[in-house]
């Protein structure tokens, strides 16, 4: 039961006018079923309110639209024409309606489920349980649209595995995945809830901070370069984390996720040139610079460098 009342619609703001239109409409096609007289059938024109509730609302709006038509299908039959001594035939015609649109209506919400399953699926790395970059980079782009409009700060920053090939290499794959996934699990331990965590590629990381300056930035990264070095500690895996990490100002160059994407992993491969196990920090530029000239000045210069 909590699941048929959790997949309703009633429950997901932005469809509930058109769950509402949709038994509205099945009452209007029943006004129009009486008006018409018994003579013309109206079958047909309800399944398609039935068929919206039900794809939109899923098994809970398939059930209420299916028993919602039906009966008003027989009161717009019983109204329309006198009633008759053989209750059985009008008995059959309602189990009849019924049964067909609660079969169109439970397939359609059964296909809208494999559809929002498989999607899911194509979001999600599979190792991790996190989000994969497919996701990432549309989550990156609802949060950047969110702070331009709002002129809030946002940060971003990559995280690689330093030595992790060398624990492929002496431990073999299984003991790499099951170190990806206690990586994964410290890292969306250390963060708020309105933080975005995913597995980029490989044994690389992103995270999303969003309303994070400079400095909010730093303190997210180093609660979670501790978090994680003490359960690499604890179990015993020898790595460490080389991180970069890019702030976008409000009021600064137009911001992409390519770009943010582009700084923060140059930043992190200079953490790695400089001797791994760090955090390298800059700002998005200056206001009007182009994402190139801005890639080429963080290399240069401007940016802040953390070390244990």
């Amino acid at each position: 039961m909590k699941r048929i009342v959790g997949e309703s619609v009633l429950f997901r703001p932005r469809h509930w006018g058109w769950t509402v239109t949709a038994f509205v409409t099945i009452i209007v096609v029943g006004v129009g079923d009486y008006v018409s007289g018994p003579k013309i059938t109206f079958s047909v024109f309800y399944l398609v309110p039935v068929s919206v509730a039900a794809w939109l609302a899923g098994t809970a709006g398939a059930l209420a639209a299916s028993v919602l038509a039906a009966v008003v299908w027989l009161g717009a039959e019983l109204a329309s024409s006198p009633f008759g001594s053989n209750a059985f035939v009008y008995v059959w015609n309602f189990c009849a309606q019924l049964l067909f649109l609660l079969l169109v209506a439970l397939l359609l919400a059964q296909m809208r489920r494999m559809l929002n399953r498989e999607r899911e699926l194509s979001r999600t790395d599979s190792l991790t349980g996190l989000p994969n970059a497919r996701a990432f980079r549309e989550i990156a782009g609802s949060e950047i649209a969110r702070a331009e409009r709002y002129r809030q700060p946002l940060s971003l920053a990559f995280i690689d595995v330093d030595d992790f090939k060398c624990i492929n290499d002496s431990r073999g794959h299984g003991a790499g995945d099951r170190l990806l996934g206690l990586i994964a699990q410290s890292i969306r331990g250390s963060l708020r809830s309105s933080d975005h965590v995913a597995r980029y590629a490989g044994d690389e990381f992103v995270v999303l901070l969003p309303v994070a300056d400079q400095d909010a930035a730093r303190s997210a990264v180093d609660k979670l370069r501790t978090i994680v070095c003490q359960a690499m500690i604890r179990e015993n895996w020898p790595v460490t984390l080389s991180i970069g990490v890019v702030t976008c100002e409000p009021g600064g160059a137009a911001v992409t996720v390519d770009g943010m994407l582009e700084i923060a992993d140059r930043l992190m491969y200079e953490v790695k040139s400089g001797g791994k196990n760090g955090a390298h920090l800059a700002t998005y530029g200056p206001p009007g610079a182009s994402p190139e000239a801005l890639s080429a000045a963080v290399s240069a210069s401007g940016a802040a460098t953390v070390k244990p």
